[in-house]
């Protein structure tokens, strides 16, 4: 496979790599800290918001972390090494907002990303990495909808 398609292909990797941590620091920051706090100030409506979203941003980490190890695996087969490095570095924000804007927005970076993928495997007849990230886009797709519907 040319080398651009390889890089490509890393670039995902380092995507999902990246956005599996910050997801992964917002569930532990919302159980953690923002959680005390709200713990304190007996605040019981909003406590069930922050065990929903705290879970949800788990749950999506995860899945982030199966497509990095997806796609990292698709990089081994065709002759690449994959890379172990998060890019962008993750950024976890100050407030269920804040984690919701970044999701979206870290969502809607991937889409781009794998719609310009999903191209490549067609110019390259990679069909399986092509069916791959079929499968991933789907995925996003529903994150995506997820944190939109949260932010209202």
């Amino acid at each position: 496979m040319p080398q651009e398609y390889l890089d490509l292909l890393n670039k995902a990797v380092s995507r999902e790599i990246s956005v599996s941590i910050q997801y992964m620091l917002q569930h532990s920051k919302l159980d953690g800290t923002l959680k005390k706090r709200l713990s304190e100030a007996n605040i019981l409506n909003d406590e069930t918001t922050f065990d929903v979203l705290g879970k949800l941003f788990e749950e999506i980490a995860i899945t982030e972390m199966e497509h990095a190890e997806e796609i990292a695996e698709r990089v081994f087969i065709l002759g690449g090494e994959a890379t172990t490095k998060p890019d962008p570095k993750p950024v976890v924000g100050n407030s269920i907002k804040e984690f919701l804007q970044l999701g979206v927005k870290a969502e809607e970076e991937a889409l781009t990303l794998y719609r310009q993928l999903i191209n490549e495997t067609m110019k390259v007849g990679d069909y399986t990495t092509r069916q791959l990230f079929m499968k991933i886009y789907k995925e996003e797709e529903e994150h995506l909808i997820k944190f939109k519907e949260f932010l209202g």
